[in-house]
């Protein structure tokens, strides 16, 4: 295939965006429909930088008879990588780690709460049937409520400040790990969570923007190469139970009068079975996000070993 093999060359002379050649590369591999425009990239840096720059000579068969090339000092340099010249990687071990404790801390703490309202519940239909409740068990019902609650809240809005920090970290590092062409700076990213209208899906794209800059079987990324890879299932369900759970959110928010002013115990009892119902998307996401963290800490690591080995 000698598409392939002038791939092969182009990127063993390190030409041209290694990114785009490397999905080219695995899509030839694959045996798999090429673009017009990458069969025409390669063709153009073949014209440039094989034909004439180089005593590389193909046989009537299309196999390479190899004879020593003389590269250029700056196509040398480039070949190994001018890993100095790219931003250094932040190492982000400590607030993934950080972040995953909060994550499972958050998902606990859900279902010790959920458990407790599930308690209260039973409870409060048992005082609507007649069933006499001793004062000391109300106490203690209402006083379990009260710290779980507040530890709920507390351990809720704390992992979603530092899920936010862990998201911005992660993609501050994207150009140290050679992706171009972002959609976003980091410095705004964040934002795009909270703007109306935008935070329906920029989040998103910027999401995508980290798992796929971040895989370390690509060398360099920009917006094409990463338009052409494949959206993970994982984060199509994770940003669907994202937008679930800000639906939930908002929902609550818009209901806490409504439940201040209840003064049934059947009315109360619906809307904590509703509460309790209801957290269960946010327990999936949770998970979720955990598995996102991981897996992204861990590629972002690996990917920057991966580009100091080829450096040193």
């Amino acid at each position: 295939m000698p598409l392939l093999d002038d791939v092969l060359n182009l990127l063993s002379l390190g030409v041209g965006d290694t990114g785009r050649l490397e999905h080219i590369k695995i899509t030839l591999e694959e045996n798999k429909s090429l673009y017009n425009s990458d069969e025409q990239y390669v063709r153009r840096l073949v014209d440039q930088h094989l034909s004439e720059k180089t005593e590389t000579q193909y046989d009537m068969i299309g196999t390479i008879e190899s004879k020593e090339i003389s590269v250029p000092e700056k196509t040398q340099h480039s070949i190994h990588g001018n890993y100095e010249s790219f931003p250094k990687f932040q190492s982000i071990k400590s607030i993934s780690k950080l972040t995953i404790i909060i994550l499972i801390m958050s998902i606990s703490i859900t279902l010790i709460y959920d458990m407790s309202n599930l308690m209260e519940i039973n409870l409060l239909q048992s005082l609507d049937s007649g069933i006499t409740i001793s004062d000391d068990e109300i106490d203690a019902n209402d006083l379990r409520v009260s710290v779980l609650s507040g530890v709920y809240t507390i351990i809720a809005f704390t992992s979603m400040i530092i899920f936010f920090i862990w998201f911005y970290k992660t993609y501050r590092n994207l150009p140290s790990l050679r992706a171009k062409e972002l959609h976003y700076s980091a410095r705004w990213v964040i934002l795009r969570f909270f703007i109306p209208i935008l935070w329906f899906y920029q989040p998103y794209r910027a999401t995508k923007d980290i798992w796929k800059s971040s895989e370390p079987n690509i060398a360099e990324s920009d917006k094409h190469s990463r338009d052409q890879m494949k959206t993970p299932i994982l984060i199509k369900f994770w940003w669907a139970f994202w937008i679930v759970g800000n639906m939930i959110g908002w929902f609550y928010l818009r209901s806490l009068p409504t439940i201040m002013n209840i003064d049934s115990i059947g009315g109360y009892v619906a809307f904590s079975l509703m509460g309790v119902i209801s957290d269960i998307p946010l327990i999936i996401l949770d998970i979720l996000t955990l598995i996102l963290v991981l897996k992204i800490s861990s590629n972002q690591e690996k990917k920057n070993e991966m580009l100091k080995s080829k450096i040193e």
